[in-house]
């Protein structure tokens, strides 16, 4: 995080605008109160810059076999709301389409071919 806080801030720097920092939100690995303090933390202080929070949208199992949650709305907000306590300017990313499994990244699980398929490592195909 610190690395992506530093090129935000050389972005501001270089260009005049306010940059946006884009939060996937995982239920219980980086929703918390705390990860909330040490995003606010890493911001505060530096150039004005907006934090979008987009809750995860649930695709099943990822490439490593782990299953990510969307966090509740509960938490979504009051990690929000630590946040613009904080002075940062943050909102919470609409979902559309998670309905009809069309959400952002949710078309992967079914449109794209397991890594397997796509990649054989040592045969040298891409």
């Amino acid at each position: 995080m610190a690395e992506i806080v530093d090129a935000t801030k050389r972005f501001a720097l270089r260009t005049g605008r306010i940059p946006t920092v884009e939060y996937c939100m995982l239920a219980d690995v980086n929703d918390s109160q705390e990860q909330a303090h040490l995003l606010a933390d890493l911001l505060v202080g530096g150039p004005r810059c907006h934090v979008n929070l987009i809750p995860y949208n649930v695709i099943g199992p990822g490439l490593s076999g782990t299953v990510y949650r969307r966090p509740s709305a509960e938490r979504v907000q009051a990690f929000l709301g630590l946040l613009r306590e904080r002075g940062i300017v943050a909102h919470v990313r609409d979902t559309r389409g998670d309905d009809v499994d069309a959400a952002c990244g949710q078309l992967r699980e079914t449109l794209a071919p397991a890594a397997s398929e796509r990649y054989e490592w040592a045969g040298g195909r891409d």
